[in-house]
């Protein structure tokens, strides 16, 4: 950041000039530079990429325009929430993120939908530290067969931490028809804390929102 002294021909200025943004703060005049945004080339983060890109080439190329009427109509119904604020989906971002979700959890894709109820029910999960197995274990209703349950953890963090610095490293995929979870990580530092992040996908078209937690472990 730097404090421009302007010349009598610039008087004030505002916005930004490539990386350089200009503002005000206290009757001062500021250049701020802009951060250059991390994108290093990750091996997760390619292969996700190419997911993505290859259900956009799906519903460009193979999809029927009776698919995608439907994956419209269920995305119709199938409202988001940002910040307190509810906006629809399209069809396409519909497709694209059930896709994506069915080959995480190793189903096959799906042409279309045949669920036409909205956002799948979040499942509440009560935590808990399961000293036989040494691990936090999640319980919770089943939803019942034709959905499953992804649950992403950290491994541990250290004690009393409350905001995530590190990636979710583990992934347990549970089927509907089951509603116990045991969390796999690396559980060091001890005592410590895990992060948890997890959501339901409908294998008929649909998924819940996703839920947030940590929960500190002995």
């Amino acid at each position: 950041m730097a404090i421009v002294n302007y010349s009598g021909i610039i008087s004030d200025m505002w916005g930004s000039i490539k990386g350089t943004t200009f503002s005000s703060a206290q009757g001062l005049p500021i250049a701020k530079g802009k951060a250059i945004p991390r994108d290093r080339i990750i091996p997760k983060r390619v292969y996700r990429r190419n997911r993505f890109s290859r259900a956009v080439w799906f519903w460009k190329t193979q999809l029927t325009a009776a698919n995608k009427t439907n994956w419209i109509d269920a995305a119709a119904l199938f409202s988001q929430t940002r910040h307190g604020l509810s906006y629809e989906i399209s069809g396409l971002n519909l497709y694209v993120a059930h896709r994506t979700l069915m080959e995480d959890i190793g189903q096959a894709p799906i042409a279309e939908p045949t669920t036409f109820d909205g956002r799948t029910a979040l499942v509440p999960v009560v935590w808990a530290w399961n000293g036989g197995v040494g691990k936090i274990r999640g319980t919770y209703v089943a939803p019942g067969l034709g959905f499953t349950t992804i649950f992403y953890n950290t491994d541990g963090s250290r004690p009393g931490s409350t905001i995530r610095k590190v990636p979710f490293e583990n992934t347990q995929i549970v089927l509907g028809n089951l509603g116990q979870v045991d969390l796999v990580a690396n559980y060091l530092p001890t005592p410590g804390t895990l992060f948890i992040h997890w959501l339901t996908v409908q294998l008929t078209g649909a998924f819940s929102s996703t839920s947030d937690t940590y929960v500190e472990y002995p």
